[in-house]
């Protein structure tokens, strides 16, 4: 498993077994189990204010999961938050398939993702049923990169260059009470490849921008595969209709080992015109790519109110024990930072707008994130935005 940390490059001689007990995930693990305790807790019961609230609040799975679900492309970049930024999580894309299909497509890693619900009994806590369970299966790639783009020398004191290219499969449950989630979600990928060189460097030369030089310097640099296995547990804590508009609270609480090892509780909520699910909002999922979620179509908001319209915010507290991304794995990179240079307790908040368009539904939302490194230029809190589309 892929928890180990890796030290500056002038630590080469430290051993794998230092590095495994140096960022031992125990103290996540047992930060996870509190939260999860707080999550089991009694919540209030979802409030209508009306009776056609409860009708539009009525979700309830209507049989079996179709095939073909549906698909979601989901574009990240920190220029699209209006800050001119071109660093850390420069950018990300991802294509999301929704349906049984995601189970039997090829790559897809959904019989491991059993194995390690059934290993972790994680599976015990929602019901197998193929009334309420549904699939995604995402493809996608990260982008990280210092401020300074424009030098081939390492960065010992920001953001090494880094990027991930992945497969990724999901489960989403949706218990009979209609206000619990449980989803799981395994990401199998590779660090380091040349992909992240080669596509930065087109979008750059498109938009006329400066060419990245560093990628030699990335985290390990020629390839290395990578995992990570996440668990979340959503619970609605209310909901209700007021003068045409709908509104959703809901608390949730992670936990993944791999590439990224944290646990995280966050609360989102949405207000508007809405006309999908309270689980179909997927803002918290914000571990710099969106994780595979349950896709569906819009309920009816009645004559001249088929159209979703609202605002969505949140705010989330991760405790993180271990980041690939600024540490590295087991192969040398030439630019990496100790745990002991890194905050593990990190602050992240959101808000969004989402519209349906059509069959479709397209979504903007800006993150902000506290800083993960302590000192030096990476010093710095970090902002981006992403563009959804789904149908």
């Amino acid at each position: 498993m892929i928890f180990g940390t890796t030290h500056n490059h002038d630590r080469i001689g430290t051993t794998v077994g230092a590095r495994i007990r140096r960022s031992s995930p125990l103290w996540v693990l047992a930060a996870l189990l509190g939260a999860w305790q707080l999550a089991q807790g009694e919540t209030l019961e979802p409030i209508f204010t009306d009776a056609e609230s409860e009708e539009l609040t009525d979700f309830r799975p209507r049989g079996p999961e179709e095939w073909n679900n549906g698909w979601t492309v989901t574009l990240d970049n920190d220029l699209f938050s209006g800050l001119g930024n071109d660093r850390d999580y420069t950018g990300g894309f991802s294509v999301t398939l929704h349906g049984q299909r995601a189970r039997h497509l090829p790559l897809s890693v959904d019989r491991a993702l059993k194995w390690l619900d059934a290993t972790t009994r994680f599976n015990t806590l929602y019901p197998d049923t193929a009334a309420s369970q549904y699939h995604s299966m995402q493809f996608g790639v990260l982008l990280f990169t210092p401020e300074d783009i424009t030098t081939s020398e390492p960065i010992n004191d920001d953001r090494p260059y880094a990027n991930l290219i992945y497969v990724a499969n999901s489960q989403y449950s949706v218990n009979f009470d209609e206000t619990t989630v449980h989803q799981s979600a395994l990401t199998v990928g590779f660090l380091g490849t040349g992909i992240g060189g080669t596509l930065q460097g087109g979008i750059h030369s498109i938009v006329g921008t400066e060419k990245t030089q560093g990628y030699n310097n990335q985290i390990s640099d020629g390839g290395e595969p990578t995992l990570r296995y996440a668990v979340a547990r959503h619970k609605l804590l209310s909901s209700g209709l007021a003068s045409r508009r709908n509104r959703d609270l809901k608390l949730s609480v992670e936990g993944s080992v791999g590439y990224l090892t944290e646990a995280s509780v966050g609360i989102s909520g949405r207000w508007g015109r809405i006309a999908s699910p309270w689980w179909v909002s997927t803002s918290e999922y914000g571990d710099y790519s969106a994780q595979p979620f349950r896709h569906t179509e819009n309920r009816s908001l009645g004559e001249g109110r088929s159209k979703e319209r609202y605002i969505s915010a949140g705010v989330k507290l991760r405790l993180r024990a271990y980041n690939a991304f600024l540490q590295g794995q087991f192969r040398d990179s030439a630019v990496t930072f100790d745990s002991s240079d890194i905050n593990h307790l990190l602050l992240e908040s959101w808000a969004g707008y989402t519209t349906s368009i059509g069959k479709g539904r397209v979504s903007y939302l800006v993150r902000f994130q506290t800083a993960e490194i302590k000192h030096g230029v990476g010093a710095r809190h970090s902002v981006w935005a992403g563009i959804s589309v789904s149908r």
